[in-house]
Protein backbone atom coordinates (compact mmCIF):
# COMPACT_ATOMS: atom_id res chain seq x y z
CA UNK A 1 0.00 0.00 0.00
CA UNK A 2 1.34 3.42 -0.92
CA UNK A 3 -0.01 6.28 1.22
CA UNK A 4 1.51 8.80 -1.20
CA UNK A 5 -0.39 7.58 -4.26
CA UNK A 6 -3.16 9.69 -5.76
CA UNK A 7 -5.97 7.64 -7.28
CA UNK A 8 -8.18 10.51 -8.53
CA UNK A 9 -11.17 8.18 -8.34
CA UNK A 10 -13.49 10.78 -6.75
CA UNK A 11 -13.84 9.00 -3.41
CA UNK A 12 -12.54 11.83 -1.19
CA UNK A 13 -15.75 12.08 0.85
CA UNK A 14 -15.85 8.33 1.38
CA UNK A 15 -12.22 8.30 2.52
CA UNK A 16 -12.76 11.20 4.92
CA UNK A 17 -15.93 9.58 6.32
CA UNK A 18 -13.90 6.42 6.92
CA UNK A 19 -11.22 8.42 8.74
CA UNK A 20 -13.83 10.10 10.96
CA UNK A 21 -15.51 6.77 11.69
CA UNK A 22 -12.12 5.28 12.60
CA UNK A 23 -11.48 8.15 15.02
CA UNK A 24 -14.84 7.54 16.74
CA UNK A 25 -14.09 3.81 17.02
CA UNK A 26 -10.62 4.52 18.40
CA UNK A 27 -12.00 6.72 21.17
CA UNK A 28 -14.69 4.19 22.05
CA UNK A 29 -11.90 1.69 22.69
CA UNK A 30 -9.40 4.15 24.20
CA UNK A 31 -11.38 7.06 25.70
CA UNK A 32 -8.47 8.50 27.71
CA UNK A 33 -6.00 8.60 24.83
CA UNK A 34 -4.71 11.34 22.59
CA UNK A 35 -4.76 10.85 18.83
CA UNK A 36 -2.02 12.41 16.68
CA UNK A 37 -3.03 13.15 13.09
CA UNK A 38 -0.73 14.24 10.29
CA UNK A 39 -1.15 13.87 6.55
CA UNK A 40 1.43 11.89 4.61
CA UNK A 41 2.14 15.11 2.68
CA UNK A 42 1.72 18.81 3.41
CA UNK A 43 -1.16 18.89 0.92
CA UNK A 44 -3.00 16.12 2.79
CA UNK A 45 -2.42 17.84 6.14
CA UNK A 46 -3.89 21.00 4.61
CA UNK A 47 -6.89 18.96 3.44
CA UNK A 48 -7.45 17.73 7.02
CA UNK A 49 -7.28 21.35 8.20
CA UNK A 50 -9.89 22.37 5.61
CA UNK A 51 -12.21 19.55 6.70
CA UNK A 52 -11.81 20.50 10.37
CA UNK A 53 -12.42 24.19 9.52
CA UNK A 54 -15.63 23.34 7.70
CA UNK A 55 -17.32 21.48 10.58
CA UNK A 56 -15.33 22.67 13.61
CA UNK A 57 -18.40 23.47 15.74
CA UNK A 58 -19.80 19.98 15.15
CA UNK A 59 -16.50 18.23 15.92
CA UNK A 60 -16.08 20.27 19.11
CA UNK A 61 -19.26 18.72 20.50
CA UNK A 62 -17.29 15.55 21.16
CA UNK A 63 -13.61 16.36 20.77
CA UNK A 64 -10.97 18.85 21.79
CA UNK A 65 -8.89 19.53 18.69
CA UNK A 66 -5.45 21.01 18.98
CA UNK A 67 -3.28 22.27 16.16
CA UNK A 68 0.48 21.90 16.03
CA UNK A 69 2.96 24.21 14.35
CA UNK A 70 6.36 22.59 14.78
CA UNK A 71 6.59 22.23 18.59
CA UNK A 72 3.85 24.76 19.45
CA UNK A 73 0.45 23.34 20.35
CA UNK A 74 -2.77 25.35 20.69
CA UNK A 75 -6.50 24.81 20.52
CA UNK A 76 -7.47 24.61 16.87
CA UNK A 77 -8.10 28.03 15.35
CA UNK A 78 -9.56 28.33 11.88
CA UNK A 79 -7.21 29.14 9.01
CA UNK A 80 -3.94 28.59 10.88
CA UNK A 81 -1.19 26.69 9.03
CA UNK A 82 -0.93 23.62 11.27
CA UNK A 83 1.51 20.82 10.52
CA UNK A 84 -0.40 18.22 12.58
CA UNK A 85 -3.34 17.81 14.94
CA UNK A 86 -3.99 16.23 18.32
CA UNK A 87 -7.49 15.08 19.17
CA UNK A 88 -8.93 13.97 22.50
CA UNK A 89 -12.39 13.39 23.85
CA UNK A 90 -13.86 16.31 25.70
CA UNK A 91 -16.38 16.06 28.52
CA UNK A 92 -19.33 16.26 26.12
CA UNK A 93 -20.94 13.18 24.51
CA UNK A 94 -18.98 11.57 21.69
CA UNK A 95 -20.17 12.24 18.15
CA UNK A 96 -22.34 9.44 16.87
CA UNK A 97 -21.54 8.13 13.42
CA UNK A 98 -24.69 7.25 11.50
CA UNK A 99 -24.35 5.11 8.39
Amino acid sequence: MDDLSVSNNADLHKVLATVLHSIVLFFRAYPHSLLYIEGSTAVRTRLYRIVINKDLNEYQKGFDILGMMDTDVEYFTKNRPYTAFVVKLNNKPILEYER
